[in-house]
C-alpha cells in the first residue's frame, strides 16, 4: 500500500511539482503587486487621485479589486475606490 510518505517523495523527483509547491506564494506576491501598480494608475497625472463624485475633489482612492459576487466566474472584477477627503466609496466594474 502507497503511503503519503511515498507519493510526495514520487512527486518530489517530478521537476514540474516543485514549481507548483511555489505557486501560491509567487501568486500572493503577484496579487500584492498587481493591486500596488493598479493604485499607480488610477492617479492622476499631476500625481493626485480620481475626482471625487461628491465632493469633486481629487481625493478619490483605489482600495482593491476583487472578483465580482455574481460574474466574477466570467472575468468582472469590482473595483473599491474610497474619497480621503469626504468619506464617499463606490465600486465599479471591470473586466
Amino acid at each position: 500500500m502507497l503511503t503519503v510518505a511515498d507519493l510526495l517523495k514520487v512527486l518530489n523527483r517530478i521537476p514540474a511539482w516543485g514549481r507548483l509547491v511555489t505557486l501560491p506564494d509567487k501568486v500572493e506576491a503577484m496579487d500584492r503587486r498587481i493591486a500596488e501598480l493598479e493604485s499607480q494608475v488610477f492617479k492622476g497625472r499631476n500625481g493626485s487621485h480620481q475626482m471625487c463624485p461628491k465632493c469633486r475633489k481629487h481625493t478619490l482612492e483605489f482600495m482593491h479589486r476583487k472578483p465580482h459576487p455574481i460574474y466574477g466566474k466570467i472575468g468582472v472584477q469590482e473595483e473599491h475606490f474610497k474619497c480621503s477627503e469626504c468619506g464617499f466609496s463606490t465600486k465599479r466594474h471591470a473586466s
